[in-house]
Order: C-alpha cells, then structure tokens, then sequence
C-alpha cells in the first residue's frame, strides 16, 4: 500500500552504511522514483533519467557537516525540480517529463533488480561451474583433487616468501588515454614457479581516499630469471579520464582452481598480503 500511494521515495542514510536498498528496489519496479543517496543499490542504479540522487557518492568522515550538506541538497532538489517537474501538467493534467522518467525509472531497473536476474546469474556462474568442477575432481578416485591439494598446501606453506621487489613505471607523470602504458616488475617468488602464480598490474579511477574504486587488471609476462628473482613486464590501457592510480599484485593460479582467490592469498607491491 505504501509502495501504491508514493510519488517519490526518499531514502538519505550515512555513506557507505547502506546494507543494499530492497525497499527501494521495490518501490522503483512500481514506477516510484528514488530520491537516494548514491549508495547501496541505487549507486549502481541511477541513471539520470531514472530518478534523483542525493550528492555525487563521496564519503567523508564529518558526518554532522554531510548530514548539514545533503539536507540542503535535497531541498535544493525538492524546490528546484521535483516540485517542478510533479506540478507541471499537460492539457490533459498529465506531469509527461515525471512520467517519462517513471517509465525509465521501471525499464532500466526491472530487468536488473530482480530475483529472476539473481538466480539466473547463481545458476550460470556459480552452480553449474561447481558442478563441473566437482566431477571433474571426483574423477579417477579423485585424483585431481589429490594433486590440486598438494598444490596448495605448498603455496600456503611457501607463499611468506612471495614479495614484489620493484616497480618501473618511466618517467611519465601523466597516462594518455587509450595509449598502452608500459610497466615493470621484479619479484621474488623464492620456491615457487612462474606458473604457479599470475603477476598482475590492478589500475582504475581512486576517490578522495586513494582506494581505486573502478578496477581493472591486466597479466604481466615473465622476462627473465635470476634464480628466484623474475623480471615481469606489461602495459595496459586507461579508457577513462580523471584521477587513476595503479599498483601492482600477486596471485596463486592452478588450472584446476576455481578461482585465484579461492586461497586468499594475496601479495601488494605495498608488501600487504
């Protein structure tokens, strides 16, 4: 019933203390559009067309001076345009500009915020692979997973030894769109194998934090080796513009993993693991 008598949904919590937002899920599948701090679901949601946002998704540790700040803003928005854009009908008293974004608001979000999306995507990437995984490993008496398990019980016992040791960038200050930037990499891997492990360079857009927000990874090629010391090198390719950084990490990998962060396990050229 709340969901049937509402206009505008406004949902103003603490960024990034949003759980996830079903209500607003909810509301926005019956054609009720958001006024929302850009967090939880709507941070991945909003549009533009499809609804209002509360601020432009910073987090800052004041939390008495945003609330100060986002108070304003959605007054600002009710005023400015909500009001606006609610009041203003047609000859045949219809609001066309909020019903157009209410079809918007419904056709951008219906198909992605859904049970029937969820379960599709469990389904697809998550149970079938496990499925094959598993009868894969539990063939020949499980002999392959026999073989995996002796695999990562060595890396577990020798990954301390895995370190990135240098990086080289160029001189460079700045990364030209859409040009390769090239990098360098030494590191030790001590008893381990370069297939063993995948050396990676991690880049994207950083906020105001200097945490990289819009990952992305790219795989390094082992060059040479100095015993256990091995040389890596790559590029890889900035498409946005703004503030980036990079960094560089390292992974176990095994073809028989189901994933590289199945051990979690993990080396930063920080030297965090």
């Amino acid at each position: 019933m709340m969901v049937k008598g509402c206009d505008i949904w406004l949902n103003n919590p603490i960024r990034p203390l949003e759980a996830s937002g079903t209500s607003g899920m909810k509301a926005a599948l019956n054609g009720t559009l958001n006024l929302s701090i850009l967090d939880g679901w709507w941070d991945e949601a909003y549009k533009g067309n499809n609804g209002f946002a509360i601020g432009i998704g910073d987090e800052h540790e004041n939390t008495e001076e945003v609330e100060l700040v986002e108070s304003d803003m959605i007054y600002d928005l009710l005023e400015t345009i909500i009001a606006p854009m609610f009041y203003n009908r047609s000859q045949t008293k219809v609001p066309e500009e909020w019903v157009n974004m209410m079809k918007s608001c419904i056709e951008t979000n219906a198909p992605t915020f859904s049970t029937s999306r969820m379960v599709k995507e469990y389904t697809v990437n998550a149970y079938i692979p496990a499925l094959c995984k598993y009868k894969e490993l539990s063939e020949a008496a499980g002999e392959k997973a026999k073989q995996l398990q002796i695999w990562k019980d060595k890396v577990r016992s020798e990954w301390h030894n895995v370190q990135v040791l240098n990086v080289e960038f160029g001189n460079k200050e700045t990364i030209d769109m859409k040009e390769p930037a090239n990098i360098k990499a030494t590191v030790k891997l001590g008893s381990m194998k370069p297939e063993d492990v995948q050396v990676q360079v991690y880049y994207g857009l950083i906020d105001h934090n200097d945490n990289i927000i819009t990952p992305a990874t790219k795989e390094l090629n082992m060059i040479r080796q100095e015993g256990d010391i091995y040389h890596y090198e790559g590029n890889f390719t900035l498409y946005e513009s703004g503030v980036q950084g990079f960094t560089l990490r390292i992974l176990p990998v095994h073809k028989l993993l189901s994933s590289s962060t199945d051990l979690f396990l993990c080396t930063w050229a920080s030297g965090k693991e």
